[in-house]
């Protein structure tokens, strides 16, 4: 689930990340986001990866994965995304990475406050921001706000 690929593996590396700590049953999947984003967290807790600047569509961006997990955001669109749980930034802390139950990524972008929904692959989103290929496309937010 959190496998690196070989083109962005040097960028883990020259970050300070040794390789992989654990290897996860294959076919297992964990049972909620907050698991998921676990995993994440004690694999990469700490190491900031990537730079922002030219990217391939768009801007590439630096990742900073987090030390704690955070939960409880992006409540606009709990309805349609359901759980979801953050643990990284991006973009010089402009953009918030998250995780939901069932392995979907998405992106936040606090400019404009877009969420986007991204691969169901770690890897894959870790080489779209850290070569500036898109996110995925727009959700909308729910409709009852108050």
């Amino acid at each position: 689930m959190l496998e690196i690929p070989k083109l962005i593996e040097p960028v883990f590396r020259k970050a300070g990340w040794k390789g992989p700590k654990s290897q996860a049953p294959l076919g297992k999947m964990p049972a909620s986001a907050y698991t998921i984003a676990n995993q994440i967290v004690d694999e990469f807790g700490g190491l900031t990866v990537g730079t922002c600047g030219l990217g391939t569509e768009m801007a590439s961006s630096d990742v900073r994965f987090y030390e704690r997990l955070r939960c409880g955001l992006f409540q606009a669109w709990a309805e349609q995304i359901g759980e979801v749980v953050a643990f990284a930034s991006a973009h010089h802390d402009h953009m918030i990475l998250s995780v939901g139950t069932d392995g979907t990524y998405y992106v936040f972008t606090d400019p404009d406050g877009q969420l986007y929904q991204g691969p169901q692959n770690f890897g894959e989103l870790m080489c779209r921001l850290l070569w500036g290929y898109s996110y995925g496309s727009t959700i909308s937010k729910d409709a009852y706000q108050f």
